[in-house]
């Protein structure tokens, strides 16, 4: 009679799960970069911009004022993230993944992204040292506790509500 291996031993020893599993945290560690790329794409208003037609990355770098070169970096990063297509000629077209960003959009994510680039990201970074200090990861990134922060902050204050009026409302439509 055999007996069936350790759960771990069949993890560890099955090319195709451990490579599953290193693909899916190889995904959760490149989610910084991602949520990055989606919060500038929302900040430079892409999806408005590529709301009525397609544009070059050329016509869009003259529009927002970004060197050509690092704009198509920038819009292949979010071609990456699936907020933009490429096609022939270095053009973008808006998906409808990249429609959530308009600023008209119905429940848009727009200011939420920004929120999350402009204000979360730092206190996201100061984690460890507010677990080991006790101190908030908010206050030690942005010198100030939030409420103070947004009293200080007007334009951050206003992304901020808006981004909760949105979620409330997806909340209660859904």
């Amino acid at each position: 009679m055999s007996h069936p291996e350790p759960a771990e031993s069949r993890t560890l020893n099955t090319p195709n799960r451990i490579s599953a599993e290193m693909r899916a945290v190889s995904f959760m560690l490149q989610g910084y970069s991602r949520s990055c790329l989606v919060g500038i794409a929302a900040k430079l208003a892409i999806a408005d911009k590529l709301a009525a037609r397609p544009m070059t990355s050329g016509g869009l770098s003259q529009e927002l004022g970004i060197p050509e070169r690092t704009l198509l970096r920038l819009m292949r990063g979010f071609a990456n993230c699936g907020l933009v297509r490429e096609i022939p000629g270095e053009c973008f077209a808006l998906t409808e993944l990249g429609q959530t960003l308009k600023e008209d959009a119905p429940g848009n994510l727009r200011e939420q992204a920004i929120r999350i680039h402009d204000m979360d990201y730092r206190a996201w970074g100061k984690l460890l040292e507010g677990a080991v200090t006790g101190q908030t990861p908010f206050s030690l990134a942005h010198g100030l506790d939030f409420y103070p922060f947004l009293e200080s902050h007007a334009e951050l204050s206003r992304i901020f509500n808006r981004s909760m009026d949105t979620m409330s409302a997806s909340a209660r439509n859904a």
